[in-house]
Formats: C-alpha cells, structure tokens, sequence
C-alpha cells in the first residue's frame, strides 16, 4: 500500500509541475498591437504616408486582405518586438472608396486595422452619371452642355448629346448610342433642317453661313431613322459642321457607313457608343468662316467607338485630317487608341467606364476586331 500511495504521489506532484509549466508559459506577454495617430478610416483619395506603431513581444509578421497589396505598400511586413512601420497609400483612380483589412500577428495573437481609401473627387467633376457615351465636360462658360431626347414607344429615348462652343459656334463633340431599338432603320432621312432650341439666338447658324462648305452632320441623318423626330433632330444647325464637299462626302461617308454596320451587328454589341466631332481649339482650325467670320472650320475630325458585349468592351478610334482622300481610302491606317485620341483632342472619352476597363480598353485598338466595308 505504501508503494502505490508514493506512486500515486509521484503521479499527482508531476501533474502538478506540468500545470506549473503550462501556466508559466500562460505567464508570458505574448501581444499584438496596431496603433496609428491618424484617421486610416478615411484616406483621401490622393492617397498620402503614414506610421503604424507596433506592439508585439517576439517576431511579427503583417498582411492585407483583397487588393489591399495592390495600392497600399506596408514597410516592413516583418520584425520582431516593438516597432513602426511606414505605409504608403497610392491615390485611388476608382469612382468608389476602397479598403483593405490590414493584419499583424505575433504567436497566436492578432490586431487588425481596416483602411479604408475614398474616392478622388475629381473623378466625378463634369462626368454625368450613367451616361458611358458622354465625354468629360470642360465645365467652361463658353461651352454649353445640349441633350436631345424624343419620346419613342412610349418611352424617352436619348436621341444624342454634344457639348457646344457659343463663340465659335460649333460642338466640340456629339455622343450617342446605338442598340436594337435605335439602330434601327425605320424611316427616311428627312431634311428639316432648322434651328436648335437649345441653342441661344445669338449663338445660332444659318445655311449661309456655311457657303463654300458642305453643311456636314456630325451625328449622321442615317445614324439616327429609328424615328422621324430622331432624324428629324440631326438636321439642327448645331450638329452641322462646314465641311470640304470632297471630304464630306467621300471618306467621311465611308467612314459612318462603316460605323452604321457596327451600329446594327448585335454579334459586336449590345450597345455601341459612338463620339464624334471636329477640332475646334484655336491652333486646330483652319479658319473662321460665315458671314460674320465667327464659325469654326475644323482642321482635323475624328471619332471614338466603343462596343460592349455582355461585360466585354472593345474600342477604336480615327483621326482624319480635313482635306480630299484618294481612293482607295485605306481607313484602318487612320486608326488610333482611344488614349491616343486624348492627346490629340484634349478630350476624355468614356469617363463613365470603371477605371481599371478603361485602362486596358483605351489603350488598345485592334483592326481585327472589326469588321470593315471599306477598305
């Protein structure tokens, strides 16, 4: 008996040194702390630097959740007891806030700190919401935003948009889109050419002045038969732009009949968005004409197309100078990217697109991806 009593006292005095040494290890300040003397909650969306203090005992290693990697550069991800990191937040190119959830861990403990990066306001100046077709506005007193609609099958139909220069009394671009319901051709061009209501009097055109010149549709008649007041519409003088008979009327002709076929292949789109204008900043005009010399000829036309099919988008764009092509008119050599269009107008396209697709999209242009009439 007295054996086994002593076994078992041997059993209970090991038990007992076991739960010492588990509680000793219990004893030691195993931590993980984040702390910073600014407000990561609401990053500017200009991005900026700052410190994060931590308290650990022993190594630590820190982590970002989602993209958090991608825009937020932590330095360094690893140490070993007390510390500061430096954190260097990129500016936020996005239309919407964004945040990542930043994460130390020491041992077994963990702190974590969600940053959280608004958006840059600026992204949103002169964009009209909803609206992918239209460009940036200038926001400029000279330039006033014009919207025409028509009342269709019993909806509102935005038939097409531009942004008019007052004293030079031309857009600087119109915008529209097309999908199966105004790609359509449903009625014939109609040629009611008149004065835009949108348009002061004092800013307005007549047919004379345009004398010497083509009054050249920028929105084409046959861009827009879907219905009678849609062509209709495309006959105001602020859509017309006095363009060379042998420029309007042959590759530029070409060029929008190319563009209508787009319009109408539902294997290319469900919608098509096009943008289209001529030059009008004073060193890319070729004069002022009209009988009080106060309308601008344009020295060079273009337009920016832009497909989308499903959650896909595909681009193109064109830069012609105004003057008589030869044929044949070879209009895939007078292609461009969309960000190469921007340089030369001075023009953001496509503003309304999410800033990672517009990046990639406005960066390429593909001839193959079109199909072509002319060549």
């Amino acid at each position: 008996m007295k054996g086994i009593k002593s076994v078992s006292t041997l059993i209970a005095g090991s038990g007992m040194l076991l739960a010492m040494l588990f509680a000793a290890c219990d004893d030691t300040d195993e931590r993980a702390e984040l702390s910073s003397e600014s407000n990561l909650s609401a990053v500017p969306g200009a991005g900026g630097e700052y410190t994060l203090n931590v308290g650990a005992e022993g190594s630590w290693v820190i982590s970002l959740s989602g993209t958090g990697s991608q825009w937020c550069n932590v330095d360094p991800l690893r140490g070993v007891d007390d510390g500061v990191v430096n954190v260097v937040i990129a500016p936020n190119d996005e239309r919407t806030s964004r945040n990542t959830l930043l994460t130390l861990a020491s041992g077994a403990s963990r702190d974590t700190l969600r940053i959280t990066q608004q958006a840059t306001e600026e992204n949103f100046t002169n964009v009209i919401a909803g609206r992918l077709e239209i460009p940036r506005l200038t926001g400029e007193t000279d330039y006033k935003f014009i919207d025409h609609s028509v009342t269709y099958q019993n909806k509102t139909v935005h038939n097409y948009c531009m942004e008019y220069n007052l004293p030079k009394r031309h857009a600087r671009w119109v915008a529209f889109k097309a999908y199966d319901v105004t790609a359509a051709d449903n009625v014939s061009r109609t040629d009611a050419w008149g004065d835009d209501p949108q348009v002061p009097a004092e800013y307005r055109t007549t047919k004379t002045d345009y004398s010497g010149y083509d009054r050249g549709h920028l929105v084409a008649s046959n861009d827009r038969r879907y219905s009678k007041e849609a062509n209709e519409q495309t006959f105001y003088y602020s859509n017309m732009s006095p363009q060379l008979s042998g420029f309007n009327q042959k590759i530029w002709q070409k060029l929008e009949e190319d563009v209508k076929a787009w319009m109408q292949d539902a294997a290319l789109r469900d919608t098509l968005y096009v943008v289209k204008g001529g030059t009008i900043a004073d060193d890319q005009i070729i004069k002022l004409t009209g009988e009080h010399n106060n309308v601008a000829v344009p020295k060079y036309y273009y337009m920016a197309v832009l497909a989308r099919k499903n959650d896909s988008y595909k681009a193109i764009a064109f830069w012609l100078e105004h003057k008589e092509y030869s044929q044949p008119y070879h209009l895939k050599s007078l292609t461009l990217t969309i960000d190469q269009l921007e340089e030369k107008t001075g023009i953001d396209f496509f503003p309304g697109l999410p800033d990672s697709v517009e990046r990639t999209v406005e960066a390429v242009c593909d001839v193959n991806d079109w199909t072509w009439i002319t060549e």
